[in-house]
């Protein structure tokens, strides 16, 4: 969805994002072995230039929609959104960040752990006062 969101698209009408523990620079994640078979599919030689233009981190602007980012702190790519939020602060883009303290990477992990589960209360208040600010 992140990726989505950088595209520039003068006529789109998408008013906000929600981003689920994202991958933001795909050149980082192709650089790391453990992660190196998970390059999506679609990069069958990818050159640094293409993994750069797929990655919301150096897209990311000011006129892009507002983003919501949730994500675990157990999570491997915990890291890279926290940089793809400086990065929105940076370019002054409109974000909030969710952060579920000791959640893992996947959604059907935070089951089952109330302490994890207020993202969903939180996702829907934000997207609420999001729309509401769209209309």
């Amino acid at each position: 969805m992140a990726e989505v969101a950088s595209e520039p698209c003068p006529d789109c009408e998408v008013q906000a994002v929600v981003s689920f523990y994202g991958v933001y620079d795909m050149l980082q994640l192709a650089e790391q072995p453990a992660w190196k078979d998970r390059v999506p599919h679609w990069f069958l030689k990818p050159s640094p230039e293409v993994l750069r233009e797929s990655s919301p981190l150096y897209r990311a602007s000011p006129g892009m929609p507002p983003t919501l980012l949730i994500q675990g702190t157990e999570d491997p790519l915990y890291q890279g959104t926290l940089n793809y939020k400086a990065r929105l602060e940076e370019v002054h883009a409109r974000y909030k960040l969710i952060l579920l303290d000791g959640a893992p990477h996947g959604m059907e992990d935070w089951e089952g752990h109330p302490e994890w589960l207020s993202y969903k209360r939180e996702m829907l208040e934000w997207l609420s006062g999001i729309l509401r600010q769209s209309n």
